[in-house]
């Protein structure tokens, strides 16, 4: 797809996020830290016993 106003439009895309991200509640960071952790744990663990050079020898 095409972006239009690049550059401008993605960095003002970017200052946004950052500028709504920087005024969020520490609760908010630590919420999203312990589900981000717990996320990647469940994805590794499923990779780990579901790889398909893990299950086949390599």
């Amino acid at each position: 797809f095409r972006c239009p106003g690049v550059p401008v439009v993605p960095l003002l895309s970017i200052g946004f996020c950052l500028f709504l991200m920087a005024h969020l509640q520490a609760l908010t960071w630590a919420a999203f830290l312990v589900w981000l952790v717990l996320g990647l744990v469940i994805y590794f663990a499923y990779a780990r016993r579901n790889a398909v050079l893990h299950n086949h020898g390599g």
